[in-house]
């Protein structure tokens, strides 16, 4: 815009700095991760049984709603949730001789942290048929 005094208006500095700000803010908040959702660190899988896997990490956030574990295996994947300040999970109903990947992150509403690190983990096979059996006869009862 120009004034009668033949002076241009800076109006259109303005709006591209609104504009600037909007794309700023809206691709932050459209990252997935939330400010003050700390991401969780120092992710182990422990494996237990044949069937079962215990995870544990270290909460660093002090403002999350719970956690979500990923877990893979081949080209199958499932999210288990847990509790805020929950840092400790078990897989159960696992196929045994089986690799099992898993990542953990933070939430709170739609709002993510980013990932731990990965900690993976294979279940043993059963134990093998024994082998080599013999049987004695005894008569434990004489006369």
């Amino acid at each position: 815009m120009i004034e009668k005094g033949g002076n241009v208006l800076r109006k259109t500095n303005l709006l591209v700095l609104v504009l600037l700000c909007f794309l700023i803010l809206t691709t932050w908040a459209g990252s997935g991760e939330a400010a003050g959702i700390e991401t969780p660190s120092g992710l182990t899988a422990v494996v237990i049984s044949t069937t079962r896997i215990d995870l544990s990490w270290t909460d660093n956030s002090g403002s999350e709603d719970g956690f979500k574990i990923e877990r893979t295996s081949g080209s199958s994947s499932k999210e288990y949730t847990v509790a805020q300040n929950v840092t400790s999970f078990s897989d159960t109903g696992l196929a045994p001789n089986t690799t099992y990947n898993y990542r953990v992150r933070a939430y709170a509403g739609a709002n993510n942290s980013g990932y731990s690190n990965t900690a993976g983990a294979t279940t043993p096979g059963p134990p093998a048929a024994p082998s080599n059996l013999g049987a004695v006869v005894a008569n434990i009862f004489p006369g």
